[in-house]
């Protein structure tokens, strides 16, 4: 009986540390793979959307670049951007 004990113990202590690793591990995991966006809509002076703009996001730090243009509403976006500083132009 005794046996039985100490084995129930040993394998409740093992699931309670693999419980505490997964735990701790899965934020640092989620973070790695960091991304971000930039959105937004381009108008006029008298505030019309424009349709078809050009858009270019430039990294600062890094000088990569992309372009898009605005769809039927004037609204722009950049997915999966890596985290920096952007310059934006219309």
């Amino acid at each position: 009986m005794r046996s039985r004990f100490s084995a129930w113990k040993i394998a409740c202590a093992m699931l309670v540390c693999l419980v505490a690793l997964f735990l701790g591990v899965s934020p640092a995991l989620a973070q790695s793979a960091s991304t971000g966006a930039l959105a937004g809509t381009v108008t006029d002076p008298s505030g019309a959307v424009l349709v078809g703009a050009n858009v270019a996001a430039t990294n600062t730090g890094t000088g990569a670049a992309r372009s898009t243009t605005t769809d039927a509403n004037g609204a722009y976006k950049f997915s999966l951007l890596p985290p920096g500083e952007y310059r934006v132009k219309f």
